[in-house]
């Protein structure tokens, strides 16, 4: 899936097992990117796909292979939600995950 997307010239960032620290320079790089094309008024589609461990507390969280409970949790719904406020963007999220 990977090869073909960037065949047909999409930008693709795979991350297995990501660190909080990774996915938090991700979605740092994401909203940057994207504020850059609004700005050059071009569309932004984000497909973001997710399987692992979840937990549902007041928003939907990824659960990451972390030193401490806190630092392992990981706000997927809110920082998607972040991404899908910048201009000319959409957004398309699967989270396939645990919800416990």
């Amino acid at each position: 899936m990977v090869k073909k997307l960037r065949e047909l010239n999409y930008t693709v960032h795979l991350i297995m097992n990501p660190s909080r620290v990774e996915l938090d320079q991700l979605f740092k790089d994401l909203i940057s990117r994207m504020e850059e094309n609004a700005k050059a008024n071009k569309r932004n589609l984000l497909h973001f796909y997710y399987t692992g461990h979840g937990k549902m507390k007041d928003t939907t969280y990824a659960v990451l292979n972390e030193t401490t409970f806190k630092k392992a949790l990981f706000p997927f719904e809110r920082k998607i939600g972040t991404l899908s406020l910048c201009k000319n963007t959409c957004v398309y999220a699967l989270l396939d995950c645990c919800r416990q």
